[in-house]
C-alpha cells in the first residue's frame, strides 16, 4: 500500500493528514431513490434522476473512481481498526463494487457523498460513507451499524436516531 497526501482542495483543506490508497475494480447495481431528512435514501431498482445523473450514474461513478484510486481519511482508518469492527480494506471494496446506495449527501461539506450498504462475505452489514473525487474515490468513514440505530434491515434508520 502505498502513502500520498490528498490533493482535491475541497477536502485537503478540512484534512491535512497522510492517507493511504489502493487500486481496485468491479460490478454495479441499479436503485431508486426516496427521500429522507438526512440525505436521499435509495431502494429498489429504477432509473430516476437525480441532479441530472441517474441512481445508476452515481454507482457508475463511484466504482469507477474506486478502480482508479481508493484514498481513507485517517477518520475512516481509525474506525476501521476500531477493536468493536475490525473493517478490512477487502471489505470496503466489497461494499464500493456490490452494495446498494441507501443515503446521498449532496451538500457534505467534503462535497457530495454517498453512504453505501451491503452485508460482506463475513455476513455482517458494513456501512461506507465516500464522496467520489475527480481521480480517486475518497473514504470518509466505514462503521458496521448499530442495529439500536438502524432498521433490521441495515439500510433504514430508526426514528430519532443517528449512525
Amino acid at each position: 500500500m502505498k502513502e500520498c497526501k490528498i490533493e482535491a482542495p475541497d477536502i485537503a483543506k478540512r484534512m491535512e493528514h497522510t492517507h493511504r490508497t489502493e487500486r481496485d475494480g468491479q460490478g454495479g447495481k441499479n436503485l431508486t431513490p426516496v427521500e429522507h431528512p438526512e440525505g436521499t435514501r435509495f431502494n429498489g431498482a429504477g432509473g430516476v434522476k437525480i441532479g441530472g445523473l441517474s441512481d445508476m450514474s452515481f454507482l457508475d461513478r463511484i466504482r469507477e473512481k474506486a478502480r482508479n484510486k481508493i484514498i481513507y481519511t485517517e477518520h475512516a482508518l481509525d474506525e476501521m481498526i476500531a477493536e468493536e469492527e475490525m473493517i478490512s480494506k477487502d471489505e470496503v471494496r466489497h461494499v464500493i463494487f456490490k452494495g446498494e446506495i441507501i443515503e446521498d449527501y449532496p451538500d457534505d461539506k467534503r462535497g457530495h457523498s454517498f453512504l453505501i450498504f451491503t452485508m460482506t462475505p463475513k455476513m455482517r452489514p458494513v456501512h461506507v460513507v465516500c464522496s467520489p473525487k475527480e481521480d480517486y474515490l475518497g473514504i470518509i468513514t466505514t462503521y458496521v451499524p448499530a442495529e439500536d440505530k438502524w432498521e433490521n434491515n441495515f439500510r433504514t434508520r430508526k426514528e430519532g436516531k443517528g449512525s
